[in-house]
């Protein structure tokens, strides 16, 4: 695994859940309810970064539980969080292209949710400990050719596509 890849990405995550803890403020009903599950999947990212980063001695209960939170909070569970109206909500991070182009949106936060099934039946392959040759297009993969690889080639898929999604689709406060 490309050791920048998983420095830039603990930066991205200790930066992302500083700005979201801030954003909170004001945040009610589905908004808030949106914003702390970005919380807790962020949170998750942080803990297999640890472990990837070999921070934190390599667990897969540690990996299996993050995982199960990028699930619970990626999907359908996702979707649903961003009714129309949301979006009017001064406390939003949404933008409004979430709306204009949504058959993307769902797509990114189910590939999320797919990325995150693999993730939790690979967690007992460990780490791999080198960089990845990944000749498999991200978007090509399933849940079970995921759960053959090691963690720390299916990582920065899942930190992949939460950063497009956040380029595409997240206002920067």
């Amino acid at each position: 695994m490309n050791k920048k890849l998983v420095v830039l990405s603990a930066v991205a995550l200790s930066a992302s859940l500083a700005i979201a803890a801030f954003a909170h403020s004001g945040a009610t009903g589905v908004v808030k309810e949106r914003m702390d599950g970005m919380m807790a999947m962020g949170k998750a990212m942080k803990s297999i970064v640890l472990i990837v980063k070999g921070a934190r001695e390599y667990d897969a209960s540690v990996i299996k539980n993050a995982a199960k939170t990028i699930q619970n909070h990626s999907g359908e569970n996702m979707v649903s969080l961003f009714p129309k109206d949301s979006k009017k909500q001064s406390a939003s991070v949404a933008k409004d292209e979430i709306w204009e182009n949504w058959a993307e949106f769902k797509v990114l936060s189910q590939h999320l949710h797919m990325l995150s099934v693999g993730l939790e039946a690979a967690a007992g392959n460990g780490i791999r400990g080198e960089e990845a040759a990944n000749t498999t297009e991200a978007s090509a993969l399933t849940a079970e050719m995921l759960a053959a690889m090691p963690v720390d080639q299916i990582f920065p898929m899942i930190t992949g596509s939460c950063s497009s999604c956040h380029s595409k689709f997240r206002a920067e406060k």
